[in-house]
């Protein structure tokens, strides 16, 4: 299988941790890629420009970090890190804040990159301001780690670290220390430590 990615995207970092934890990092290769950059040829496999891409050994194209992560849950690790998040209402829900979180920090990142809005300071602080709220709801769902991981911890990993990297001025870890702690503890494990966003 080949993985067209980013080290510092966090949705390709959901794939990545996956792989880890499921121990199929040997069976993927990676290549590093601009994904808007036209000329790369990436267009043609992942016509929305969107990574992470996933390309089969028959050539077929998975894209959306989720689908990829369902795909390999099924296929290689027996349902054991996704299926069961699915089925857990509460799990689900901790799955869809960090995910929330995550599209409307990307949303305030692409804003804050963008020119000649007389209106984008408004826009981003109302994002921002949703991303604290859905911390706030993790905060108190997220229980202490222990030595099971699912897809949903890795989920809320990937988008919290990614807000701290991308969305500093928010001070996350000072306003949500709970979260900032199962945040850290995650981290220890290899496939979070060897997958964090850096400069």
């Amino acid at each position: 299988m080949h993985l067209y990615m980013s080290t510092n995207s966090p949705y390709v970092r959901k794939v990545r941790c996956l792989l880890s934890e499921a121990g199929l990092r040997d069976r993927v290769t990676e290549t590093a890629i601009n994904p808007r950059d036209p000329t790369t040829g990436f267009w043609e496999l992942a016509p929305a420009g969107r990574i992470p891409a996933l390309e089969l050994a028959d050539g077929t194209v998975l894209t959306e970090s989720d689908i990829i992560a369902a795909y390999l849950d099924k296929t290689f690790v027996q349902s054991r890190l996704v299926a069961p998040v699915l089925a857990d209402p509460v799990r689900s829900r901790i799955l869809a804040l960090a995910n929330g979180m995550l599209d409307t920090g990307m949303i305030a990142r692409v804003e804050k990159q963008r020119t000649g809005a007389a209106d984008s300071e408004a826009f981003v602080a109302k994002h921002l301001d949703a991303v604290q709220r859905l911390a706030a709801r993790l905060e108190v769902l997220v229980n202490d780690p222990d030595d099971t991981v699912d897809y949903a911890d890795i989920a809320v990993v990937s988008a919290v670290d990614w807000i701290a990297f991308r969305h500093p001025d928010i001070f996350l870890a000072e306003n949500h220390a709970r979260l900032a702690r199962f945040t850290e503890a995650l981290n220890c494990r290899p496939a979070f430590a060897t997958t964090r966003p850096s400069t």
